[in-house]
């Protein structure tokens, strides 16, 4: 079984040769790593001519795109029967591929993608957490359904993704949005692809400043993912007014930043859907922003 290892990097040399070297000292040995370069400018290049290993493939973007677009065309290069994402700035467990492998032996044949829990660290490199989907450690395995990942259900990190190569490259990341898995994993659940979240660790998560996922702060990219909420999971928001509410008010946001005069309707779309929860987010807001 080939897994295909595709990392996404942009200005991360300081930490990109930990995240490659992670790979080369795995346990498992049966893997290719595809580095996709985003448009660095920090001597990522000079990186990369260190490692003369035939199952590393670099491809370097001349400008920076986001981190859905080198996913994707990380994606396009793998040859393996799985895709494992590895950020540029975390590192394999040494027997972090040897666990993916035996995990996804036992996978029924209705799961296209695997979550594991990752182990995460703080700047100054020490254990904070083990974290994942369940936050039950008796827990083993668990099946998010459609409505867990629309509704973030015990979601409390993110977590280490592998998907069949054929899942991934029937639902690519949207490259509208620089990065924001939730939308991916609702889609693939709702044609009827299963996930499995597997309570093992394969993964150290490292804090860090600076990412290739800058979404948050680009209008764009935020009124297109609430544009795709409402559009493909209304049948969720609408069970759930909190969420219908934020994503109301992110719309109105963006449109404001935007100039687009659809703002006063998001506004008010909001407040018809539940004035308490439309005040609650105000209230909430106003006194994070002042504090």
């Amino acid at each position: 079984m080939k897994i295909s290892v595709v990392i996404p990097t942009y200005n991360r040399v300081r930490t990109l040769g930990r995240a490659i070297d992670s790979v080369l000292n795995q346990s498992y040995k049966d893997w290719e790593l595809v580095v996709v370069d985003d448009g660095s400018t920090d001597g990522t290049d000079e990186l990369m001519d260190k490692y003369d290993d035939p199952r590393i493939i670099y491809i370097k973007q001349g400008i920076n795109k986001g981190v859905s677009i080198a996913r994707n065309n990380g994606v396009k290069q793998s040859t393996g029967d799985f895709v494992s994402f590895l950020d540029s700035d975390d590192a394999y467990l040494s027997n972090g591929l040897s666990i993916i492998v035996e995990e996804l032996g036992k996978m029924p044949v209705d799961i296209g993608m695997l979550y594991f829990q990752i182990d995460y660290h703080g700047n100054d490199g020490k254990l904070i957490s083990k974290t994942g989907y369940v936050p039950r450690e008796e827990w083993n395995y668990y099946r998010p359904s459609y409505e867990d990942v629309i509704l973030k259900k015990d979601l409390k990190n993110d977590m280490h993704r592998c998907y069949r190569t054929d899942v991934i490259r029937r639902f690519p990341y949207d490259e509208k949005i620089k990065d924001q898995d939730t939308l991916l994993f609702a889609s693939m659940l709702k044609s009827g692809i299963n996930c499995l979240y597997v309570n093992r660790s394969v993964v150290d998560v490292y804090a860090s400043v600076g990412s290739l996922s800058f979404s948050k702060r680009d209008p764009k990219s935020g009124y297109h993912i609430c544009s795709v909420y409402f559009k493909d999971h209304l049948d969720v928001l609408n069970k759930n007014s909190p969420l219908y509410v934020a994503l109301c008010m992110n719309m109105t946001i963006c449109c404001i930043k935007l100039k687009k005069p659809s703002a006063i309707f998001w506004f008010i779309k909001g407040f018809l859907k539940s004035p308490y929860y439309f005040f609650s987010y105000i209230k909430f807001h106003t006194v994070n922003k002042k504090s």
